[in-house]
């Protein structure tokens, strides 16, 4: 069964494009590894019944990028930081620093939505029609 795409306003949520994004590079033969993690939900008080939130964090290192994706293609394989944002979003101050160490090292990084990955993955050659290619 698939989920239906959940949508705010007239924008797709970022956990939207992020699963987009997650199935069209896992179809072209990527490795997708997930770095965000799921908040724990919380519970009701055992006294009074009252919901309480366990944990308002990620559980992660602020800054790091949402998904680690080993492309395919010959080896060695290249690796490729994915910042995962919504229409209009933003990077965060440590979002930025973490690209600038990756743009300076020889991993790949790419930000944005699932168009913005759609346009990097077609600008580096990733989306040819592999049966127009001479073997």
């Amino acid at each position: 069964m698939t989920r239906p795409l959940r949508w705010h306003g007239s924008r797709p949520l970022e956990k939207t494009e992020q699963a987009a994004t997650v199935k069209l590079l896992t179809m072209l033969g990527a490795d997708v590894y997930v770095i965000g993690t799921r908040r724990p939900r919380g519970r009701a008080c055992p006294t009074c019944g009252t919901f309480v939130a366990e944990h308002a964090g990620t559980c992660q290192t602020p800054g790091v990028s949402d998904l680690i994706v080993f492309l395919p293609g010959p080896l060695p394989r290249r690796v490729c930081f994915v910042e995962q944002k919504r229409a209009g979003g933003q990077l965060s101050i440590e979002q930025q620093h973490f690209r600038t160490l990756a743009e300076a090292s020889t991993a790949l990084y790419v930000a944005g939505t699932l168009d913005d990955v759609l346009a990097w993955l077609n600008a580096n050659g990733y989306l040819r029609d592999r049966r127009l290619q001479q073997p």
